[in-house]
């Protein structure tokens, strides 16, 4: 399958990067710090941390799942979107964020709100000799990432 340039669109996508963890905090939000070691003490709990989000030309559709997608153990319910690019020097991976509607924004810290991602990658088809397929779950807008 070829992808006609005409027909792409740009979309960001921002790669996971690592865990980071939480620290116990006061009611003021201010971290706790054990008084013997001097060290934050960890609630035990990671968020998810993210990579600058990248922007590319792709092609996106919004169809949803079909019956031809049963064999590679996805249900037609279970997703709402398909990427399909010739591109196979693309990083992308399970569990990247898709941008496709609106564009990454920065939060007053100086992180990017991925909050407000459009989708999550949630599977990689990188069998096909000629192109990659990334099957996508629409993200509802301010939903927890999960870790």
């Amino acid at each position: 399958m070829r992808g006609l340039r005409r027909n792409q669109k740009t979309l960001y996508y921002q790669l996971y990067s690592e865990h980071i963890p939480v620290y116990e905090t006061d009611l003021d939000g201010n971290i706790i710090y054990d008084p013997v070691t001097g060290e934050p003490l960890l609630t035990g709990d990671y968020t998810v941390g993210y990579a600058d989000p990248v922007g590319f030309k792709i092609n996106l559709g919004q169809s949803g799942g079909t019956s031809e997608d049963e064999p590679y153990g996805i249900s037609i319910s279970d997703y709402s979107a398909k990427m399909v690019t010739c591109n196979k020097k693309l990083p992308i991976v399970e569990g990247t964020l898709i941008w496709y509607s609106t564009d990454p924004v920065q939060k007053a810290d100086g992180t990017i709100d991925t909050d407000k991602a459009d989708f999550k990658v949630i599977s990689v088809d990188d069998t096909r000799p000629n192109s990659n397929v990334y099957i996508l779950q629409r993200r509802t807008k301010g939903s927890v990432i999960d870790g």
